[in-house]
């Protein structure tokens, strides 16, 4: 069950919080969405195609010493349309901030192949 009962306080810290995250995703110099064609011939191939033309979208802007997000929620389909004229055979896979970050996360040290190695059960 969820806590319905937030004092004042709780809520004005958590909208800041909201708004601080989506000013930071919108702050930056240049938005990618990335959208997939419903109509085409292998459109069941959609699931796939855009999340993977997105990620190498990632990984270029990282190798290009960018940083950029993965957004599918920021903000919504509706919202995306009202801004841009899409049609409606387009669906939206993700939008990508890419910027200069403030700075970069750390990286987690790697795993020992012990511990990712799986030997005829889980």
């Amino acid at each position: 069950m969820y806590n319905t009962a937030y004092t004042s306080a709780e809520l004005s810290a958590y909208r800041k919080k909201v708004e601080n995250h989506y000013a930071d995703i919108f702050s930056a110099p240049a938005y990618i969405i990335v959208f997939t064609d419903s109509y085409e011939k292998y459109s069941h191939y959609n699931t796939h195609d855009g999340p993977l033309a997105a990620a190498y979208i990632c990984l270029s802007a990282q190798a290009l010493g960018y940083g950029s997000l993965y957004a599918t929620e920021s903000i919504s389909d509706a919202a995306i349309r009202k801004i841009i004229t899409i049609p409606v055979k387009y669906t939206f896979v993700c939008g990508i901030p890419i910027g200069i970050p403030v700075s970069w996360p750390e990286m987690p040290l790697k795993k020992r192949l012990e511990e990712l190695t799986v030997y005829e059960h889980f």
